[in-house]
């Protein structure tokens, strides 16, 4: 079965680093790593650690369930 992601507690002004993101929508760090190989943009590409601003987050994960439907 897979997991629904609520997207509640995504701050739109707020960055989150991989494992912040991960704790706040209850997932693996390794699913926000594959989100952005499959392209989750980062605030700098040029980081190692990116940082994800919450407003592309939640662009990029309704963009996900409206392509599944």
């Amino acid at each position: 079965m897979k997991k629904r992601i609520s997207l509640r507690n995504i701050v739109g002004r707020r960055s989150y680093n991989t494992v912040e993101l991960a704790r706040t929508l209850q997932v693996h760090p390794q699913t926000i790593r594959s989100w952005h190989d499959d392209g989750l943009m980062p605030i700098d590409e040029s980081e190692h650690y990116p940082l994800y601003l919450g407003s592309e987050v939640r662009r990029y994960y309704q963009a996900r369930v409206e392509a599944r439907k």
